[in-house]
C-alpha cells in the first residue's frame, strides 16, 4: 500500500473525512434531548446525567492524545479503524446498560475510540496538502461537520420516541458505515518506516510539540491554548444544554433541536466567513477579532444571568454569538498552529484536541460542582474560559511573515 498524494485522492476525500470527524459530534449530541428521560429511567438527577458528558469529553481527549501520536508511527488508517472498532463495541455495551455507572464507564470507552478515529482528520489533511492549504481544507471539513450537531439532536429527539437505546443503535451503524468506507475506499495518507510504538517517544513528541519555538520564543502552543479556551464555551454548553433548555426554560425535546441547532448554524456562518477572509487577511488577526467579540458576548451573558434577566430571548442570542465565534477563532488559530509542524503534525493535532476536550470537560464539570438550579454556573465558566482565551491570544507576538506562502 502506497502513501496517497493529493493528486491520487478520491473525489470524496474531504466529504469522507467530514463523515469521520462527525463521529464525535454525533456521539456527544444525539442523546442530549433524551437525557431527562434517561435520568428518570435510571433513577438519577440531571447532575448525574450531565456528568456523562464530561466523562465523554475526557475520554475523547485522551483518545485524541494517544491516537494522533500513534498515527505518526503506524499510519492514520490503522489508528482510525481501531478507534471505530472500539467505538462500536462500547456503543453496543451502552445499549444493554442497566445503570448510570455502566453508562459512564462505556461512554469513556466509546469516547476513547471516537478520539482515536477523529484525531487523524486534520493530520491527514496536512499529510497531503501544504500547510496553508491544509488549514483551508480542514476548515471546509469542519464546515461540513457542522451539519452533524444540527441534525443529531433532531435524530435523537425522534428516536427517543421508540426508546433511548435506539439513539445508540443509530450511532453503531453510523460508525460501521464509516469504517467500511475507510477500509475499502480511502488510501493511507502517511506511511512510516518505523512502525514501533514507543510511549517514551510519544511523550517526547508532545514535549517537542509544546516547547517548539519560533524566532526564539515558544509561540506555537499559544495558538493551541487560544483555541482550547475558546472551545470551552461549547463544551460547557454541551454539559448544560439539556438542563438549560429542557429543564430551566421548559422547551420540548423537539424544540430543543431548534435552539441547539441555532448555535451550530452560527458557528457554520463564521466558518464560511473565515474561509473567505483567511485568503486575504492573516489568520492571526482574524483570531484576535474573534477573541475580543467572544469576550464581549460572554460578559454580556454573565451580567444578564447575574441580574436575573435571563429569558430565551436574552440568553439564546448570547449563546449563539458566543459559541458561534468559535467559527472565527478556531479555524484561524488552528491553521497557524498546525503550520509550525510537519513530521509532528499528528502529535500537534492530538495535543490540540486533547487540551480542548480535557479543559472543556473540567470547566463543564465545574458547573456541576457549583450547580444551584440556575444558569449562573454555566455563564460564569463560559466567561472564565473566554477571559483565559484572550489573555493567551494577546500574548502572541504579531506574525511578520505572510501566512499563505510556504
Amino acid at each position: 500500500m502506497q502513501q496517497a498524494k493529493a493528486q491520487q485522492l478520491p473525489k470524496f476525500f474531504l466529504p469522507f473525512f467530514s463523515l469521520l470527524a462527525a463521529v464525535g459530534p454525533f456521539a456527544m449530541d444525539a442523546y442530549l434531548p433524551a437525557m431527562p428521560l434517561m435520568a428518570d429511567i435510571f433513577g438519577v438527577d440531571m447532575v448525574a446525567m450531565n456528568n456523562t458528558i464530561p466523562t465523554y469529553l475526557v475520554g475523547y481527549g485522551i483518545g485524541q492524545m494517544l491516537g494522533g501520536s500513534i498515527s505518526d508511527k503506524i499510519g492514520r488508517k490503522t489508528v482510525a479503524l481501531t478507534g471505530l472498532a472500539m467505538f462500536m463495541v462500547a456503543t453496543l455495551m451502552i445499549i444493554f446498560a442497566t445503570s448510570i455507572q455502566q453508562i459512564q464507564a462505556f461512554r469513556a470507552l466509546q469516547a476513547l475510540g471516537g478520539g482515536f478515529s477523529t484525531v487523524i482528520c486534520m493530520a491527514a489533511m496536512r499529510d497531503v496538502f501544504p500547510a496553508h492549504e491544509a488549514g483551508r481544507k480542514f476548515a471546509i471539513v469542519m464546515m461540513i461537520v457542522m451539519i452533524a450537531p444540527i441534525i443529531s439532536p433532531a435524530i435523537g429527539s425522534y428516536l427517543m420516541d421508540i426508546s433511548w437505546q435506539s439513539i445508540f443503535i443509530f450511532l453503531f451503524f453510523y460508525a460501521l458505515m464509516t469504517a467500511l468506507i475507510y477500509f475499502f475506499f480511502i488510501p493511507e495518507t502517511r506511511l512510516s518506516e518505523d512502525k514501533k510504538v514507543n510511549f517514551g517517544i510519544i511523550f517526547n513528541q508532545f514535549k517537542r510539540t509544546i516547547l517548539k519555538k519560533e524566532d526564539g520564543k515558544i509561540i506555537p502552543i499559544r495558538y493551541c491554548l487560544t483555541t482550547t479556551f475558546s472551545s470551552a464555551a461549547i463544551m460547557i454548553f454541551l454539559t448544560n444544554a439539556s438542563f438549560a433548555y429542557i429543564e430551566y426554560f421548559n422547551v420540548s425535546p423537539k424544540q430543543f433541536t431548534f435552539f441547539f441547532g441555532a448555535n451550530v448554524l452560527t458557528v457554520g456562518s463564521f466558518l464560511m466567513i473565515s474561509l473567505q477572509l483567511m485568503k486575504k487577511i492573516h489568520p492571526h488577526k482574524l483570531m484576535l477579532v474573534g477573541c475580543v467579540l467572544q469576550l464581549l458576548t460572554m460578559t454580556t451573558l454573565f451580567f444578564i444571568v447575574w441580574f436575573k434577566l435571563e429569558t430565551l430571548w436574552t440568553v439564546v442570542p448570547c449563546l449563539m454569538l458566543g459559541i458561534g465565534l468559535m467559527g472565527l477563532i478556531n479555524p484561524n488559530g488552528s491553521a497557524v498552529f498546525i503550520s509550525f509542524y510537519d513530521e509532528l503534525s499528528g502529535s500537534a493535532t492530538s495535543l490540540n484536541a486533547t487540551l480542548t476536550f480535557i479543559i472543556g470537560a473540567i470547566l463543564g464539570a465545574m458547573t456541576s460542582v457549583f450547580f444551584d438550579g440556575t444558569l449562573l454556573p454555566m455563564a460564569s465558566m463560559m466567561l472564565v474560559g473566554t477571559v483565559l482565551c484572550n489573555l493567551v491570544a494577546w500574548s502572541i507576538p504579531v506574525p511578520t511573515k505572510p501566512f499563505n506562502k510556504e
